[in-house]
């Protein structure tokens, strides 16, 4: 399998409107090889016990990208979903093609039945050509 590239896309953010707290997350890592065929893992981040008053709280105006990354990129379910991915997209590489009805192989025309003797052959075998006698002896014996 080639390299895959990874990316997360934030897609949702859900606050708490009397605090401003971040209590869920809604994202998107999405895989990509080098041949360009893409797969993504779409999943929910929850956060319950949620310390408004602790150190480590960021208001919500003053939360960055990079820091509501970092909280996802440390959830076990992103850590973990890369094996997803690559089945994804070992799975849409495969070529395939969709066929309608008329592509069917009893749907398409064929060159008909094989005749014999204005018949058609059971077998559908062509039948070996009969010579046809003839008294031209040019060209044999020296005649």
């Amino acid at each position: 399998m080639s390299e895959i590239t990874y990316t997360l896309e934030i897609t949702g953010i859900q606050k708490r409107t009397e605090t401003g707290a971040v209590d869920k997350i809604l994202w998107s890592k999405i895989g990509t090889n080098t041949d360009g065929v893409s797969a993504s893992y779409n999943a929910v981040t929850i956060y319950s016990d949620i310390d408004t008053e602790g150190e480590e709280y960021i208001a919500f105006d003053d939360l960055t990208e990079e820091v509501v990354k970092g909280w996802i990129e440390s959830d076990s379910q992103y850590q973990n979903c890369d094996p997803v991915i690559e089945s994804r997209i070992a799975e849409a590489s495969i070529q395939r093609t969709l066929l309608g009805a008329n592509e069917f192989p009893w749907n398409i025309p064929g060159p008909g039945p094989i005749l014999v003797d204005g018949e058609a052959d059971p077998n559908g075998v062509l039948p070996s050509p009969t010579p046809t006698p003839t008294n031209d002896v040019t060209g044999i014996g020296g005649v």
